[in-house]
């Protein structure tokens, strides 16, 4: 029987976590993002996306952010560091004493935009969908490319071999909110749905 058969499963690779936020945390960051301008607040500079309206939010909006996520924050790390690192004394469990949000922006994703596979900087990274329309959702249902769909979020680590897990999909719905590590490559494919697809991304840096 298998329950005669012992066995420890290892940890391997980056640690993905998907969480959910309420709507409420989504409108209100949409709410403050509106009294953003592209000539005051423009994110593209910093960014690899090809996203026509990708926007920073000010000081008053991170400290909002960290306020209704810091929970989160702390089940992920909390999780890290009881669950996933696996070789006690390395430098990966090194006391982290807090967390430090080095950028916060929101892109307003909109036919034919895209996201190319790329990293990003410090030592977390996020992303959380406030507004997925249900068309985008048909247009991914309807895809009969061999692609990871239109819209999709796509993850990818190390080499694709026979019998190797190297890539994660996930199509979106509002309050997901992703949390991985910032040099995690990640990409989306563009969409040709008339919609605009909005999420808010960021960066944070462990404090020691």
């Amino acid at each position: 029987m298998t329950n005669d058969i012992r066995f420890k499963f290892y940890n391997w690779g980056p640690l993905l976590i998907k969480f959910k936020v309420s709507d409420n945390i989504c409108d209100e960051l949409m709410r403050r993002a509106e009294k953003l301008t592209i000539e005051k607040d423009d994110a593209k500079i910093n960014l690899v996306a090809n996203i026509e309206k990708s926007l920073t939010f000010k000081d008053e909006d991170k400290n909002y952010f960290v306020t209704n996520t810091a929970k989160i924050f702390n089940t992920y790390l909390d999780h890290r560091n009881s669950q996933w690192v696996t070789n006690p004394g390395t430098s990966n469990t090194k006391s982290i004493k807090q967390l430090f949000m080095n950028a916060l922006w929101i892109n307003y994703m909109k036919k034919n935009d895209f996201s190319p596979p790329h990293e990003h900087y410090g030592d977390l990274s996020f992303v959380l969908f406030c507004d997925v329309p249900n068309e985008l959702r048909e247009e991914y249902k309807n895809n009969m490319t061999t692609t990871d769909g239109p819209g999709a979020l796509n993850f990818m680590y190390g080499d694709g071999l026979p019998h190797y897990v190297n890539s994660n999909t996930f199509f979106p719905e509002k309050g997901d909110f992703f949390i991985f590590p910032a040099r995690l490559k990640h990409y989306v494919h563009p969409f040709k749905t008339d919609i605009t697809r909005i999420s808010v991304a960021g960066n944070m840096e462990f404090q020691y």
